[in-house]
């Protein structure tokens, strides 16, 4: 449980670095997201978009489903999987 704990707490801070590389374009940003993660990311992504005004596109799946959406579309600003690799 510390390990998702401290895995969540990275994820926010790469999401508030991503929001202040991009803030100036007042893009959205998508995540790619372990499924296993998705109440406490809704969670932070919802606190997330109110601090900053970002909408967070959350694709929810299998890490490696996910990886394979990623290297066939190249887009995504962060990965968190639900399993360490």
């Amino acid at each position: 449980m510390r390990l998702k704990a401290l895995a969540l707490a990275v994820g926010l801070l790469a999401l508030q670095t991503a929001a202040q590389t991009i803030a100036a374009a007042a893009q959205d940003l998508h995540a790619y997201v372990g499924a296993g993660l998705r109440p406490p990311v809704d969670a932070l992504i919802e606190e997330f978009r109110k601090e900053t005004g970002i909408t967070v596109t959350a694709e929810y799946g299998g890490s490696g489903q996910l990886l394979a959406r990623f290297a066939e579309t190249r887009t995504g600003d962060l990965f968190i999987p639900g399993t360490t690799f």
